[in-house]
């Protein structure tokens, strides 16, 4: 009884070191982060990070681990194989959007990990091994929907996917410069709403989906 709350408690406190070190690393960047500040705000001493990550490389790559893995345990759970193309694709399409707008910690650390040029991602084999997959899930979906004559020929899983996160992604990690630019808060939830029945439209317009139908399906 007591090694098993000894246990809880420790993994109660890895977590809350994880979580911690998530969000100081999308606040400071991770040249910025300093493992003291995140001891002193998990309520943990230096020693215990260490002991669970290593160093702060660990605790970071630990953060893309986290972030990444969520996006793509979520998407696996979508059942696209259950679904009929169009279906499949719309369900794609507003889940990365919902995900990315929900989950503001993906976004952050993207744009810090592109700072590093994709330095400590490259170590994390599981994420590319699940992304690669995902692509192969979309490719077969798209196949299907060329054989019912629902997509155009010859769409390209990875040109689609790419441009699905790109519709997903550019309005929140340049939401503050873009909302000064052109004097509109791109915050605003109902814009964002408005913005993602757009991204719905124009990915299944872009694959040929019928225009009416793609209406239809609001």
């Amino acid at each position: 009884m007591v090694q098993k709350v000894i246990r809880r408690d420790a993994e109660a406190t890895k977590e809350r070191i994880l979580t911690v070190g998530i969000k100081d690393f999308c606040e400071n960047g991770y040249s910025g982060s300093r493992i003291q500040n995140i001891a002193h705000r998990s309520d943990c001493n230096i020693r215990m990070i260490y002991h669970y990550f290593g160093n702060k490389e660990g605790l970071y790559r630990a953060a893309l681990e986290r972030v990444y893995g969520a996006i793509r345990s979520s998407e696996a759970k979508l059942g696209l194989d259950n679904l009929d193309p169009v279906s499949a694709i719309k369900s794609l399409v507003e889940f990365t959007f919902d995900h990315h707008r929900q989950n503001r910690e993906l976004v952050d650390l993207v744009v810090v990990e592109n700072v590093q040029r994709g330095r400590y991602l490259k170590g994390i084999d599981s994420i590319s091994k699940e992304s690669s997959e995902l692509i192969d899930k979309i490719d077969s979906v798209l196949k299907q929907g060329e054989i019912r004559g629902d997509f155009f020929k010859g769409t390209d899983a990875f040109q689609l996917y790419v441009s699905i996160l790109s519709l997903s992604f550019f309005h929140l990690s340049n939401a503050h410069t873009l909302s000064i630019m052109y004097d509109r808060d791109l915050r605003d939830d109902n814009w964002i709403d408005s913005r993602r029945d757009h991204v719905v439209q124009m990915v299944l317009a872009g694959i040929g989906v019928n225009r009416k139908l793609v209406h239809s399906m609001k």
